[in-house]
């Protein structure tokens, strides 16, 4: 079944999307190995793992009703102020995924593009999980002195 034009572009466009979030929760596991935030640095590697499969449904779903073109990836930053830092980056780029998701399915409904909406909306309750994560880390982060400890109870709690 060909896809609708619209839906196809915005599918490539949250295909890029989530390659960007793949390579910004490396960089970010990246900059926390440097750091010696081995807490950090396990859990940061494997959200992008999570991020891979999320490009590959799309991608797969793409390649079965149409071309699937790939479109280039910003590199993602690489270095960060603090653990703060590193975690409101993050937080910023599951933001952009989730409204693009958004997007995607509210189009998809307006051009009775369903098979688009069930492939996305299970990705939506995973994204809600990300930001809620995220945005509580950076509350314990913001409050706390002792960011060792803490990177343990993130992480390994």
């Amino acid at each position: 079944m060909k896809l609708d034009q619209r839906i196809g572009m915005m599918l490539t466009e949250q295909v890029t999307l989530e390659r960007l979030a793949e390579a910004a929760y490396r960089a970010v596991a990246s900059w926390a190995d440097f750091q010696s935030f081995p807490g950090l640095t396990k859990w940061a590697d494997g959200e992008a793992d999570e991020e891979r499969e999320h490009q590959l449904k799309i991608l797969n779903y793409l390649r079965d009703r149409d071309r699937a073109m790939l479109q280039a990836v910003p590199a993602p930053q690489f270095d960060f102020a603090d653990y703060a830092d590193a975690l409101e980056y993050l937080l910023k780029i599951e933001q952009g995924v989730s409204a693009a998701l958004n997007r995607i399915v509210e189009e998809a409904g307006v051009v009775g593009c369903y098979a688009t909406q069930e492939l996305i909306w299970p990705l939506l309750p995973i994204q809600v999980q990300s930001e809620k994560t995220l945005n509580d880390a950076l509350i314990k982060v913001r409050r706390s002195n002792q960011i060792d400890l803490l990177d343990f109870e993130l992480w390994e709690g």
